[in-house]
C-alpha cells in the first residue's frame, strides 16, 4: 500500500449555482447531514426555501459532503441526487477513479483516524470549523483498485442492507396508517372524546420512588421507576401533558402517573382500548399544542378531539393488524417484558417469587463429552455478542484447543455477561446452531440453562437483559476497578416472580418471530462496523 496526501487523491469540487435561478432542485444544509452516517439522509426543496446567499456550491449524484463547522460531529456522507449546499459544507471528490474509488474514499472518511485528524487540527474558537488546507494534508495508506473494491462493496452492501431494513419498518407504519384509512375513512371527524373517554390527570407521587414497588410510575416519556401505589388501572392510554406530546404509550397492567402526562380510560362498550391507542397513534396532537418551548396540552382541549367509532369487529379486526405489524417491527422488548409479567424486582407479585437458581440451572457442569480432541465445537468470545442481546458470531476451533479453560454451555443457554462493563451495556444472548450442540467460550460468561417447564430461554433473556436487573446486579458486584463481577451466588438467590409457563411461552412466541428479522440486521450492522474499523483500521 502506498501513503497518499488526501490532497494527492481527492479534489474539493467548485461548482457555482445561483440558487435564484437553477435548474436544481434540492439544497442540503448540516441539518440534513447525520453523525456517522454513510449516505446524506434528507434535503431541502430550493424553491420557496429561505436559505441564505452562501447556498452557492453546487455537487452531483456521488459526491461526498462534509460539514466543515464542527467536526467533532463527523459529518461526511455521499449524496444520491445533485443541489446545492452551502461554502461551509466541502464537496468532495476522487481525481481519478482510476487511483482512488469514490466509494472507498466515502470510507475513509468514516474511519476513527481520519476524524482523529480533523478534531486535532481545527481551528477557531467557539464554533470550530476546518480548513481546506487543513484537510489537504491528511494522509492515509491508498490499497489497490481491487482491495478498494472489495473492502466498498463489502461496506456498502452491508449499509445498504441496513437502510433497506429501516425502509421496511417504516414501510410497516405506513401499512398500518393506509389500513386504517382504508377501513375507517381516515380520522373523519364523529364522536367528542368527552363523550367516549375519561382523563385523568397526573399527580406527584406521594412518596420516595422505590425500585421494588409494584406499579410502575410513569411520565410523558412512558415508566421512570416503580412504587407501591397505583392510580390508574391497566388497558389504558397514556398521553404526554407537557413535553412528549405526541407518543402515546399503552399500558396493560396498572400505574401511578405523575403530573406530566394524562390516563386515558374508555367507553369499553364503545371502544376498544387497543383501537383508541392506535387512533391516537394516527393522531398529530401538536395541534393542540397552544405553548412554545414547551409543547403542552390540555385536558379541556382534549376532550373536544372528535372520533370516528367504526363497529367493535372492525376495531377488533384493526387491532389485530396493528398488532401484528408491531410485532413484525420487534419492538421494545422490555416493555413487552414489564407489561406481560411486572417489575421483576418486586416483591409484590402476581407470581410466586423464586430464586433464579430454582428458574434454570447456573453454570451446568460439563458432562462427560464422547468427542475426540480434534473433533469441533463452536467458540464463542465476548466480542461476539452484542449489547442488544444477540450473537453475532461464532467460529469452530478444535475441541482439545478450548476444552480447558473456557466456560462450556449448550443449544438453548442463555450467556450473562458478569464482568464490567459488558454486564451494564445489556451483552448477552442465547446461543443456537452450536457445532456438535457443544459451545465453549469466555470465562466471563455465566451460563443459565432453562429447565423444562420451568423457564424459557427467551424469558430469561430478556430478565437478565433488563436495565432494572443489571442495576441492581451493579450494585452487588465484587472486586476493584475494570474488574468488578456479578458473583453466581447473587443471581443464584435473586427473588423474580416466575410466571406460568404458557406466559412464558406466549412472550417466546412474540420475541421468537421478531428475532428472525432482528438477527439478519443486526449481523449486518455488526459486519459493517467490523468492517469499517478493522479494514478502515489497518489502512489508515
Amino acid at each position: 500500500m502506498t501513503k497518499v496526501k488526501f490532497e494527492d487523491v481527492a479534489t474539493r469540487v467548485n461548482t457555482r449555482e445561483d440558487r435564484l435561478n437553477t435548474s436544481l432542485l434540492y439544497y442540503v444544509g448540516g441539518e440534513h447531514i447525520e453523525s456517522n452516517e454513510m449516505l446524506v439522509q434528507g434535503c431541502g426543496l430550493i424553491k420557496g426555501s429561505t436559505i441564505g446567499p452562501m447556498f452557492y456550491c453546487g455537487f452531483k449524484k456521488g459526491d461526498i459532503l462534509l460539514v466543515s463547522r464542527n467536526p467533532h460531529l463527523r459529518k461526511a456522507s455521499m449524496v444520491e441526487f445533485d443541489g446545492i449546499c452551502s461554502e461551509k459544507t466541502f464537496v468532495l471528490g476522487t481525481k481519478d477513479s482510476k487511483v482512488l474509488l469514490q466509494e472507498f474514499l466515502a470510507l475513509v472518511m468514516q474511519s476513527d483516524d481520519f476524524w482523529n485528524y480533523c478534531e486535532e487540527h481545527k481551528s477557531g474558537g467557539v464554533n470550530y470549523f476546518l480548513n481546506w488546507s487543513t484537510l489537504a494534508k491528511y494522509e492515509f495508506y491508498l490499497p489497490s483498485i481491487q482491495e478498494q473494491k472489495e473492502i466498498a462493496d463489502k461496506v456498502w452492501s452491508a449499509y445498504r442492507l441496513k437502510e433497506s431494513y429501516k425502509k421496511l419498518l417504516v414501510a410497516t407504519d405506513e401499512m398500518v396508517k393506509s389500513q386504517f384509512i382504508e377501513m375507517f375513512g381516515g380520522l373523519c371527524q364523529d364522536t367528542p372524546w368527552s363523550d367516549v373517554v375519561t382523563i385523568t390527570n397526573g399527580k406527584a407521587y406521594p412518596e420516595e420512588y422505590q425500585e421494588e414497588g409494584a406499579y410502575p410510575i410513569c411520565g410523558s416519556g412512558g415508566i421512570m421507576c416503580y412504587g407501591e401505589k397505583k392510580l390508574c388501572n391497566g388497558n389504558t392510554t397514556i398521553l404526554g401533558r407537557k413535553g412528549n406530546i405526541n407518543n402515546p404509550i399503552f399500558m396493560e397492567s396498572g400505574y401511578w402517573i405523575v403530573d406530566t402526562a394524562f390516563s386515558i380510560d374508555v367507553d369499553k362498550a364503545k371502544l376498544h382500548p387497543k383501537f383508541f391507542y392506535y387512533w391516537c397513534c394516527q393522531y398529530d396532537f401538536t395541534k393542540l399544542n397552544k405553548q412554545g418551548v414547551l409543547p403542552s396540552l390540555t385536558r379541556k382541549d382534549l376532550e373536544k378531539v372528535k372520533m370516528a367509532i367504526p363497529q367493535m369487529r372492525d376495531q377488533l379486526k384493526f387491532v389485530s393488524i396493528a398488532e401484528q405489524a408491531d410485532k413484525s417491527k420487534f419492538g421494545d422488548f422490555k416493555s413487552q417484558f414489564i407489561e406481560m409479567f411486572g417489575n421483576p424486582l418486586s416483591l409484590n407479585q402476581k407470581n410466586e417469587l423464586k430464586r433464579l437458581g430454582e428458574c434454570c440451572i447456573l453454570n451446568p457442569r460439563r458432562p462427560n463429552i464422547a468427542l475426540c480432541d480434534t473433533d469441533k465445537v463452536s467458540f464463542i468470545p465476548m466480542p461476539a455478542v452484542s449489547e442488544d442481546g444477540y450473537l453475532v458470531d461464532m467460529t469452530d476451533e478444535e475441541y482439545g484447543k478450548v476444552k480447558k479453560g473456557f466456560t462450556y454451555f449448550e443449544n438453548n443457554d442463555v450467556l450473562f455477561a458478569k464482568i464490567t462493563p459488558c454486564m451494564e451495556n445489556g451483552k448477552g444472548a442465547i446461543v443456537h446452531g452450536l457445532t456438535n450442540g457443544i459451545g465453549m467460550g469466555s470465562t466471563e460468561f455465566h451460563v443459565l440453562r432453562p429447565i423444562n417447564g420451568i423457564s424459557s430461554p427467551y424469558w430469561l433473556l430478556a430478565l437478565t437483559r433488563m436495565p432494572i436487573f443489571r442495576e441492581r446486579a451493579a450494585k452487588n458486584m465484587s472486586g476493584t476497578g475494570g474488574q468488578k463481577r456479578v458473583s453466581a451466588s447473587y443471581l443464584d438467590h435473586f427473588m423474580v416472580g416466575l410466571p406460568a409457563m404458557e406466559e412464558q411461552r406466549r412472550f417466546e412466541a412474540i420475541y421468537r418471530q421478531a428475532d428472525k428479522s432482528k438477527s439478519v440486521i443486526q449481523k449486518a450492522l455488526v459486519y459493517l462496523n467490523d468492517i469499517q474499523s478493522d479494514e478502515l483500521g489497518k489502512i489508515a
